[in-house]
């Protein structure tokens, strides 16, 4: 069985969605972390907290940023995902590319924030 299809039947038995793991990590977070776009999307629909925060602070566009996983930055902010949002070290996830060096990423949130604070 794929995990796709795994994840659709964990979900149809009424799972908690925002269950988290020792680490304070939900199954969102995993599929970020996995680089799972289709999981994410599944999660998401059914309902999972896009800005649900581990143990570190950090939530699912933290953990994007921190992997260069540009493609999943742009679908979880599409989707709602706070980009203010910081961690227990005060960090943004913008900060998070900027600091590994993942410049394709931090633009793309850098013209987030420019987009944002021209429209407000």
């Amino acid at each position: 069985m794929n995990q796709h299809r795994e994840t659709i039947i964990i979900l149809r038995t009424n799972a908690n969605i925002n269950a988290k793991d020792d680490t304070g990590r939900t199954a969102l977070h995993l599929a970020v972390y996995n680089n799972r776009i289709d999981i994410a999307q599944l999660l998401i629909v059914y309902q999972a907290n896009i800005n649900e925060k581990d143990h570190k602070g950090r939530t699912p566009l933290h953990y994007a940023a921190l992997n260069n996983y540009k493609d999943m930055v742009e679908f979880l902010i599409m989707h709602g995902a706070d980009v203010s949002s910081t961690d227990i070290e005060n960090r943004t996830a913008l900060e998070l590319s900027l600091i590994s060096n993942h410049q394709e990423t931090a633009e793309f949130l850098i013209n987030v924030a420019i987009e944002s604070s021209d429209s407000s």
